[in-house]
């Protein structure tokens, strides 16, 4: 009888390596389209944080040209007003200090 222990080993040695070179090719692609994702989610991200920004300065501009006519059209009670909230503050951090 031959020995074919030799032949069949050397074949699933063989056969093993094709596998680990193709599990290495899916390895590689998967990085490449992991890669991708998070450029993409990073754009989206950026995107997004660039249009919140944009409405919430849109709103603070609104709001302080609104002040800003506010203090125009009454000045004595703007002035009142900024003069008692400063006196609260001032009260309110005189006391913790």
């Amino acid at each position: 009888m031959p020995d074919t222990t030799q032949p069949r080993m050397q074949s699933e040695i063989d056969s093993l390596r094709a596998e680990i070179r193709q599990l290495q090719a899916n390895i590689a692609s998967l990085t490449e389209s992991v890669r991708g994702v998070v450029r993409a989610g990073k754009a989206e991200a950026v995107d997004r944080v660039s249009e919140t920004a944009d409405k919430a300065w849109s709103e603070a501009k609104s709001l302080a040209d609104g002040l800003s006519k506010q203090v125009e059209e009454k000045p004595v009670t703007a002035l009142v007003s900024a003069f008692s909230i400063g006196m609260l503050l001032g009260l309110m951090f005189n006391r913790r200090a």
